[in-house]
């Protein structure tokens, strides 16, 4: 799989998380009402942007200087695993939407 189908692919994944999730949320809603679950969704849409917006500005260098370092040195859980790039994406999305839950719970 090439960087670019990787890139495509995680793309659709992440939309399809997303509309799963917001799909979810409207069949067993955790907060009742439309106003509040308006206002709890342009919160969260905020912090995301905010959050994209401090990591793209701040950390773009050191991060990718760590994801070449990594491909180029095998270094990672995912290789460490010895999964296809298909698997290692999953995966890492896995993992990465663990820990995001975890810190929007802190």
């Amino acid at each position: 799989m090439t960087t670019h189908q990787l890139i495509y692919l995680r793309g659709a994944v992440s939309a399809g998380s997303l509309i799963l999730l917001l799909s979810l949320e409207t069949w067993l809603p955790f907060y009742p009402g439309r106003t509040q679950r308006v206002r709890h969704g342009v919160r969260n849409l905020f912090v995301a942007f905010l959050n994209v917006a401090v990591v793209a500005v701040a950390f773009w260098k050191p991060l990718a200087r760590v994801s070449t370092w990594s491909a180029g040195h095998a270094f990672g859980l995912t290789h460490w695993l010895g999964l296809s790039d298909l698997g290692g994406l999953i995966v890492a999305l896995v993992l990465f939407e663990a820990w995001m839950y975890g810190w929007h719970r802190a």
